[in-house]
């Protein structure tokens, strides 16, 4: 007679049980749009962060296209630098002239000047003063 009332119960459980449902949706896998927060920049007094670069010394040809540039980066060391080289993340050297140096930094072009020249008819030493 147990036996009969534990074969009901598990039958009966099995067959009277709510069906199964479905889980819910997970959340949304994709990722949102990146907001582009220059105009809130703008509104707080800025743009982005500028890089300060020096010119240290130039190797130029006519066209602006070819030569070297010895420039410092936010107050490194200098180092040599071709036309098209990255010299920070978005700083791009986009022409090196006689004159100087021009350089895109996140969409503005900025043209750098070297160090002033020393006087002709030196040879290349500068008198320092006493």
């Amino acid at each position: 007679m147990a036996l009969c009332a534990i074969g009901v119960g598990v039958w009966g459980s099995l067959l009277w049980a709510p069906a199964p449902r479905l889980a819910p949706q997970v959340l949304q896998t994709t990722p949102d749009e990146i907001a582009d927060t220059t105009a809130v920049a703008r509104w707080f007094g800025g743009e982005a962060l500028r890089v300060r670069i020096t010119v240290s010394g130039l190797i130029a040809s006519g066209n602006g296209k070819h030569g070297a540039a010895v420039l410092s980066v936010n107050g490194q060391p200098p180092r040599a630098y071709r036309v098209n080289d990255t010299l920070a993340p978005g700083v791009t050297l986009v022409a090196i002239s006689p004159t100087g140096v021009t350089v895109d930094q996140d969409g503005a072009q900025e043209t750098l000047l070297p160090p002033a020249k020393p006087p002709a008819g030196n040879n290349g030493f500068i008198v320092l003063p006493k």
